[in-house]
């Protein structure tokens, strides 16, 4: 477990929480275009599931969520 350095005040490390959640969209939006990359060459979720250390179901599962989280997104 990760603990807060104490040098670090709640400002910061609001800030810092604020980053994470930008980079965290976008990397959910990368993963989500890749997946879609792959499943249009021809990538089987078997595949995708494998590349991404999950079942294919589990896949398949985390790509829907990442599209109802951005509905509007192009993919």
């Amino acid at each position: 477990m990760v603990v807060a350095d104490d040098a670090v005040g709640a400002r910061e490390a609001l800030a810092a929480l604020g980053l994470a959640a930008g980079r965290r969209a976008a990397l959910d939006a990368a993963e989500a275009r890749l997946i879609e990359t792959a499943c249009a060459a021809g990538g089987s979720w078997n595949a995708i599931g494998a590349a991404l250390g999950m079942t294919k179901q589990s896949a398949a599962e985390r790509y829907q969520r990442l599209r109802q989280a951005k509905p509007d997104a192009t993919f």
